[in-house]
């Protein structure tokens, strides 16, 4: 488990625990949602950073796709690590301020991330220069397979410099949508996109 998960359960242990009213305070709606939030975000964020380790263990000379989803992760996996953190604290309230509890001491870790791996606008700057070739100049490539297979990722540690992002190409990410095309949000955003 992780700074989040560990926070996650603390924070719903202590608010189940928690009488308000004659109710535990997960029984409150906006207690819920707030947990549900966070979970799914908690969720979200495991997901985008596993799936971008295929591509890391995937990536060689012809294929450096992983360069965009190294500052993503640092930019955006580890600043919604930050808004769980703050959904949690908003329902455990002053429990979070007290010493000697997991969620303390996350709290403080929580911050220190983003700030560790690069500024969050430094990660943004990287990510802006592959937008052009992402979004309108896409290219076939193999289906990038779930990596966990024990495998020599020596690539990773003799990638060499990482100029020329700007030409690094990608495959048409509206291949992903398409397969979701009946959910209602993802009909929504491909249609605000083909605008474009």
């Amino acid at each position: 488990m992780g700074i989040s998960e560990h926070s996650f359960y603390e924070a719903i242990t202590h608010a189940h625990n928690r009488i308000l009213y004659g109710h535990p305070v997960t029984d409150f709606t906006h207690v819920r949602q707030g947990f549900v939030d966070a979970y799914a975000r908690l969720i979200a964020m495991k997901l985008f950073s596993a799936r971008a380790v295929d591509y890391f263990r995937t990536a060689d000379e012809d294929d450096r796709r992983y360069l965009l989803f190294n500052p993503i992760t640092k930019m955006k996996v580890t600043s919604e690590g930050e808004r769980v953190v703050d959904l949690l604290w908003d329902v455990i309230a002053a429990k979070g301020f007290e010493k000697d509890t997991y969620f303390n001491g996350a709290t403080g870790y929580i911050r220190a991330l983003p700030k560790l791996e690069g500024t969050v606008h430094v990660n943004l700057a990287l990510v802006l220069k592959f937008m052009p070739n992402y979004l309108f100049a896409p290219q076939e490539y193999a289906a990038v397979p779930t990596r966990l297979d024990a495998a020599d990722d020596g690539f990773l540690f003799r990638q060499g410099p990482a100029r020329g992002l700007g030409k690094v190409r990608f495959h048409d990410w509206r291949e992903a949508y398409r397969e979701a095309a009946d959910v209602p949000n993802v009909a929504r955003f491909t249609e605000q996109a083909r605008r474009w």
